[in-house]
């Protein structure tokens, strides 16, 4: 992103009228990472992928980056690296995001986004978990489609946007934070391709980072930080966590939400001091929602 557009203006305003509501509303809860500038968020994004997965999740941070529909917020900056990060753990980096993929098991879910927030709600940490076990070759999911809607829901749920719509079965809205049962369209999802972030998606992230807050929890460079706080004179959190998410219900906590198919795909886990990670599931469409046990 070259120029950070503070807010929505007026042809922006046009867009998101001329393509459906005004106002986007599906941002995660308040989960946010703190900022301190109004209307920009940088944060780097990691990547420990195979090269099957790379240029699906490469697309999507490029997409989140620079908004491939004229005229809506540009926001976020995401300078991104390869990791060499072990895949199975996918352990988070503090203030900063990694996506990874590997057979995690046939646990009905085709990919996870957990972030880790402070007593604020502001995001410290975040990973993207991405499951080959549901992308074998005889395996339906096994689609440049969907390898392009999951890794790119996934990410922007790191950011802290939530579902536009939780319906498997209606149409698509043109956008991966639409659930759908064919990401490319056809049949009962019509004939828009859910694969790329749309304008209500980026209309969000304008107003969720439309404010500054006081401390920064996103950083360029790795470190050992209060929790990924940047606020001076903080103690360090006590236990804060450093694991990744885990691949079971078990190890994402209490189920707090449940997706249109009644399956619960958001759970919180509590750390001491008030810490949280929360975690988006996203289930296969044919799943039942309780393989992960």
């Amino acid at each position: 992103m070259s120029r950070k557009t503070l807010f929505l203006g007026a042809a922006a305003v046009a867009l998101a009228m001329s393509t459906g509501p005004a106002t986007a509303n599906h941002s995660w809860s308040n989960y946010h990472w703190a900022h301190q500038t109004g209307g920009a968020l940088s944060v780097k994004v990691n990547y420990s992928v195979d090269s099957v997965w790379l240029p699906y999740v490469q697309t999507s941070i490029a997409d989140w980056d620079n908004p491939v529909v004229g005229g809506a917020p540009d926001v976020l900056t995401l300078p991104s690296a390869a990791s060499s990060a072990d895949r199975r753990r996918c352990n988070p980096i503090s203030g900063q995001i990694l996506v990874c993929n590997y057979a995690y098991g046939r646990k009905g879910w085709l990919g996870i986004a957990s972030v880790w927030a402070d007593g604020n709600s502001h995001i410290t940490q975040a990973t993207t978990k991405l499951n080959d076990s549901y992308y074998g070759a005889t395996s339906s999911y096994n689609t440049p489609g969907f390898r392009a809607l999951v890794a790119c829901q996934e990410v922007g749920h790191d950011f802290g946007l939530a579902h536009q719509d939780e319906n498997f079965s209606n149409a698509n809205l043109g956008s991966c934070m639409d659930y759908t049962n064919n990401p490319d369209g056809g049949g009962s999802n019509g004939t828009k391709g859910n694969r790329k972030p749309n304008a209500h998606d980026y209309e969000q992230l304008g107003t969720i980072y439309a404010h500054a807050d006081s401390y920064s929890t996103a950083t360029l460079a790795a470190a050992a930080t209060n929790f990924g706080e940047r606020a001076v004179g903080k103690p360090a959190a006590a236990g804060r966590p450093t694991e990744g998410a885990g691949d079971t219900a078990a190890e994402w906590g209490e189920p707090v939400h449940r997706d249109g198919k009644g399956r619960p795909d958001q759970f919180i886990r509590y750390y001491p001091g008030g810490y949280k990670m929360i975690t988006h599931v996203f289930w296969a469409p044919d799943a039942k929602g309780n393989e992960a046990v």
